[in-house]
């Protein structure tokens, strides 16, 4: 599985598995013959409540929805992680008992109504077959950072001390903070890219750089949350992310997730 930057979870490991993701698109088609195919579900795919398939009947796409995410939000991430060669494409409610190639009512518009739960396919706007492919792009991996890091102890102490709970459950940290850690947003083992891109220009933290990385700066402060040790993982395997153009709504990908909207 590989997972967008964006937080998009996509599968490129599949072609005829049912094992979909939080933001893919591939097209869709009438139902006729090699079309007959029932939508195909995977284990994985309990996970998930909302599903995306291809006019074959594939699941390239998915999340968990707990009651926040709209059309505006999901059609951005699909289109973030599609392509489809410059073609116009829509996205119609599918029925998964149903043969492939019978979309349901009129396409669905990027408004702030909720995705409900169910199976829904994409198509071109004339509900004819699209061919469309994922993204190559990929997610940069997350790596733990090392105990011997130079500034370890400095940035994940100052990070719980202005945090004080985990920024995505709300979870109060006492005492020495010992259930929370302190999360890199931008990969620290990616460094050399961060560099690379000038990020560090962005950086107005003043502690001195022996505390935030070096020249590079990237345990800055403004590089850093605090999240509960479950949660850091989650967050390092991209099955969590929050968009900061959108008041830092938070957007679990996956069940089993307690979530409150705090932020």
């Amino acid at each position: 599985m590989q997972v967008h930057e964006t937080g998009t979870v996509v599968d490129n490991n599949r072609t005829n598995e049912a094992r979909q993701e939080e933001t893919q698109g591939q097209g869709q088609g009438q139902g006729q013959g090699e079309h007959q195919r029932q939508m195909e579900v995977s284990d994985d795919d309990a996970y998930r409540n909302v599903f995306l398939v291809d006019y074959t009947g594939n699941v390239i796409a998915g999340f968990w929805q707990y009651g926040f995410t709209t059309w505006l939000h999901f059609l951005k991430m699909v289109q973030t992680v599609m392509v489809t060669n410059n073609q116009d494409w829509a996205v119609f409610r599918h029925r998964s008992s149903a043969s492939i190639g019978e979309p349901i009512g009129e396409r669905q518009k990027g408004t702030t109504d909720l995705v409900q739960p169910g199976s829904y396919i994409i198509l071109s706007p004339d509900k004819t077959k699209l061919e469309v492919s994922l993204t190559t792009e990929r997610c940069r991996t997350r790596h733990t950072t090392l105990s011997n890091t130079p500034s370890r102890d400095s940035y994940c102490e100052r990070t719980l001390v202005r945090d004080g709970m985990c920024l995505l459950s709300g979870q109060k940290g006492y005492g020495r903070h010992t259930r929370l850690d302190a999360a890199h947003i931008f990969p620290r083992g990616h460094d050399v890219d961060w560099y690379s891109k000038g990020f560090q220009s962005l950086i107005t933290d003043k502690a001195p750089l022996s505390e935030i990385g070096g020249p590079s700066k990237i345990d800055s402060l403004q590089n850093l949350i605090s999240l509960k040790a479950d949660l850091h993982k989650a967050w390092d395997n991209y099955e969590v992310g929050v968009n900061p153009d959108d008041g830092h709504i938070i957007f679990p990908f996956l069940r089993g997730y307690l979530y409150r909207k705090m932020y």
